[in-house]
């Protein structure tokens, strides 16, 4: 699959973002529910641009991520194994202590309707499949429409087998494709200026530019 530094996006990774996985804010799931880390609206028709996605190792020091995006990537047990347990942080939920390191995937997403910018990252199963299946999507419609696509999505949910019976994994569920390849039109349309100011008025009646009913 294309790696996420060769996928057509709309934005730049500049200083703003330097050593950071999350861009804008980040979006959360749970129990098929999906929520804006600081807590920007939701709904359920927003459609989103998957403006780019990819995959990383990324680990928490003090507060502040710390990644690993250069592929290959190096062996996960190793760099877990050369971190002295006693300094592995405690899971939040299962109080064990748990590996730094973890392999995330993550997805961009631009909504259409303010251009808001989110990010879906994580290290669970479910958040795997969804970049997996939004992925290929990509990658599947960009061979067969011969230029480079990008996908409008909505933020769903889906059903997926666990070791512990069916569970609700996020969904990135496709509207549309854009093409994103060279001499691309703006994919949201200006409103004209006239229909900026006031409001419309509508043409006049014969009888009002005559100022008299018509006498026959």
């Amino acid at each position: 699959m294309t790696e996420a530094n060769q996928l057509p996006v709309i934005f730049v990774d500049d200083e703003d973002y330097s050593g950071q996985l999350i861009k804008g804010t980040r979006l959360k799931f749970v129990d098929k529910l999906w929520t804006a880390a600081d807590g920007t609206p939701l709904h359920e028709n927003d459609q989103h641009l998957a403006a780019g996605t990819g995959h990383a190792f990324q680990r928490w020091v003090n507060g502040l991520p710390e990644v690993i995006t250069e592929k290959p990537l190096p062996d996960l047990d190793a760099l877990n194994a050369a971190i002295p347990k006693a300094e592995w942080p405690i899971g939040k939920f299962s109080g064990q202590p748990e590996a730094p390191w973890k392999h995330v995937w993550y997805v961009y997403l631009v909504r259409m309707g303010d251009g808001a910018l989110f990010t879906s990252i994580n290290s669970t199963s479910g958040q795997k499949v969804a970049y997996i299946r939004l992925k290929e999507r990509i990658n599947t419609m960009s061979v067969l429409r011969g230029v480079p696509v990008l996908p409008i999505v909505k933020l769903r949910w889906a059903m997926m087998p666990s070791a512990y019976g069916p569970r609700p994994r996020p969904d990135f569920a496709i509207d549309e494709f854009r093409n994103f390849g060279s001499d691309q039109p703006a994919q949201i349309a200006s409103p004209k200026q006239a229909e900026k100011i006031g409001k419309p008025v509508s043409e006049p009646s014969l009888k009002e530019e005559l100022d008299d009913e018509i006498g026959f």
